[in-house]
């Protein structure tokens, strides 16, 4: 399933956002990530389990498969679903927004105060080098995500048969890893958002009695180690959001902040937001503004 996010020299990932989370961000020197569940649409979640529902009938039904592909049956797809529903009790997925595009009206609308806030142009490579997280590219059309799974379970499948006895291990890990991968499939009507996502497994785990995230940290540039950090909660249209901020530039690097394209509402003095980012140790950036018509 090739939903890896790989950006090249002078790419950049916007983060819509409003000019209080621009403050914080460049006052505290992180990205939040958020509990998937908690996100604008509410329907993704079951959006990715139906993809996985229609996939599993067709490979059952042997529906598009070549004479060569093996065979899979109700009970192994049921295993799958045995790690796969419940997997969010294990590794809940936290994750936090970005797009390839830098002026987008619905984007405004949604995600940066109704046009009043900004899209944080970040150098992708650089991003991706300091965020302990998987960057997954996100896909929109159907069929193509009902044909990726279909892929994954297969290849989940010859996994299995390959490593014999000794299959149980892997098999849970590439079922986990499926279910980090399906957070990257949303709705057709997304898809002029191009949403790259920012992908973070957080452990659930009972400590004493008590039910608890528990943050166990990750690895940036594929090797260096990063501790995890605490878990919070906020209140945001009368629910209770998990929340984990994770630092930029943990190594003490620059922020990777290259561009700020202000809404087509934000009215706020170019200078005053120079200063600000100056004072905040960002450097190299550019500021302009929308283009978008939108009053």
């Amino acid at each position: 399933m090739s939903r890896l996010y790989e950006p090249g020299d002078g790419d950049l990932l916007y983060h819509y956002c409003s000019t209080s989370t621009l403050h914080a961000i460049a006052t505290n020197k992180t990205i939040r990530h958020s509990d998937i569940n908690m996100l604008n649409d509410s329907r993704e979640v079951r959006w990715a389990y139906s993809i996985f529902e229609d996939a599993a009938t067709r490979l059952i039904k042997r529906e598009g498969l070549l004479s060569s592909a093996p065979e899979i049956t109700t009970d192994f797809v049921d295993s799958i679903d045995e790690i796969l529903s419940p997997s969010q009790l294990v590794a809940h997925p936290f994750i936090s927004c970005f797009s390839l595009e830098p002026d987008m009206l619905s984007q405004w609308r949604a995600y940066a105060d109704d046009g009043r806030g900004t899209a944080i142009g970040f150098d992708a490579k650089a991003l991706r080098a300091q965020i302990p997280a998987t960057f997954l590219r996100v896909l929109y059309d159907k069929e193509m995500q009902i044909r990726e799974m279909m892929a994954a379970i297969i290849a989940i499948h010859m996994a299995k048969e390959a490593l014999g006895e000794d299959w149980h291990t892997r098999f849970f890990t590439d079922c986990m890893l499926l279910a980090v991968y399906m957070t990257a499939f949303k709705h057709p009507s997304f898809a002029e958002e191009k949403e790259v996502r920012a992908v973070r497994a957080i452990n659930v785990e009972l400590h004493e009695g008590l039910l608890k995230f528990v943050d166990r940290g990750g690895k940036i540039n594929d090797d260096v180690a990063v501790a995890g950090g605490p878990i919070s909660f906020q209140v945001r249209d009368n629910h209770l959001v998990a929340f984990s901020d994770v630092t930029l530039c943990p190594d003490g690097c620059e922020a990777p902040v290259r561009r700020l394209v202000l809404g087509p509402k934000n009215n706020i003095a170019e200078g005053n937001l120079r200063l600000f980012l100056g004072g905040s140790g960002f450097r190299e950036f550019e500021i302009v503004r929308s283009d978008t018509s939108y009053r």
